[in-house]
């Protein structure tokens, strides 16, 4: 098996270190699945058997990477590992703090054991420096390869563009302080709610006139949905068709409660420059949220609990 890869743009190096600074924040440790065209970070949902998929990002090497090699194991070519996503983080930590980073090199090695090393090329009035850290890792076998399926749900009930990843946060956070649960509550109209209860008082946030991606219909069927409209058609300028909807007066919605402190963690992906977020509700069953820009995605698979 071999990797190797390396970064030398300034803006994709701490694109990717706020990426792994957000999986730290998720999970204690991490499954990182080598393809010969994109990275995959995983992580399974503690104590669940058979291995529940948390969380799922996707990273395209064309977009990050300017150079990249790789050979796998196996007739798939894949390679699998499992390291500690707290001490990846930290070993990244330089990257945000200066500006005179010059490359990252990413390499699988072996010193004594697995490890990830890391290989920071820093500027200074001599020439430049080799800031090194070796990450140890567990290769994962083949026969555990099907534990990191990519999770595939559909059945999603509502999709909804959520606002901005600093307003949203700035509101959990806050409502974090009365509740240990949120309910996630998205509708037809393109209205998103965030319920916070007490035994004494309930709040409630509501954000209006979001883009709606997704929506089922009374015949359980997924249909695509282009934004919040008042008349029930909307336009797709790529395609030059007028999609139709029969949109209830009642306004179909979608709700599900998780744990805030779940939601809170998720949303330190603040610093990740993406360009959408969205939150995908399957009826008091499961909340996922989405980042994605160019070249990722994050994807954040919370289960309901009871309110």
């Amino acid at each position: 098996m071999k990797f190797r890869a390396t970064l030398v743009e300034l803006a994709c190096m701490r694109q990717f270190s706020c990426i792994i600074h957000t999986l730290s924040k998720l999970s204690k440790t991490c499954v990182l699945r080598i393809c010969d065209d994109r990275l995959y970070f995983i992580v399974p949902e503690d104590h669940s058997i058979p291995h529940r998929i948390s969380v799922w990002c996707i990273l395209h090497k064309n977009e990050f990477f300017n150079s990249y090699v790789m050979v796998g194991d196996g007739e798939k070519n894949e390679i699998f590992l499992e390291f500690s996503s707290d001490m990846l983080s930290s070993s990244l930590n330089s990257i945000k703090a200066n500006s005179n980073v010059l490359s990252l090199k990413i390499k699988l090695t072996h010193k004594v054991a697995p490890c990830i090393t890391l290989e920071l090329a820093l500027a200074s009035a001599t020439g430049s420096q080799i800031c090194t850290h070796d990450v140890p890792v567990l290769i994962i076998p083949k026969k555990e390869w099907d534990d990191y399926k990519e999770p595939t749900i559909t059945d999603y009930n509502v999709s909804i563009q959520m606002p901005g990843t600093k307003i949203v946060k700035n509101i959990v956070d806050k409502l974090r302080k009365i509740s240990s649960k949120v309910t996630i509550t998205a509708t037809s109209r393109g209205t998103f709610s965030m319920l916070g209860k007490t035994t004494s008082a309930s709040i409630e946030v509501h954000f209006k006139d979001l883009i709606v991606k997704k929506l089922r219909d009374a015949g359980l069927k997924q249909i695509p949905f282009y934004g919040c409209y008042e008349n029930s058609f909307s336009f797709d300028d790529s395609l030059n068709i007028i999609h139709t909807y029969q949109i209830s007066a009642t306004s179909p919605s979608a709700s599900v409660c998780v744990e805030i402190k779940k939601i809170s963690q998720f949303l330190t992906c603040d610093s990740i420059n993406a360009s959408i977020m969205v939150c995908n509700i399957v009826a008091d069953h499961m909340l996922h949220m989405s980042l994605s820009h160019n070249g990722f995605a994050l994807n954040y698979y919370m289960m309901a609990v009871e309110e």
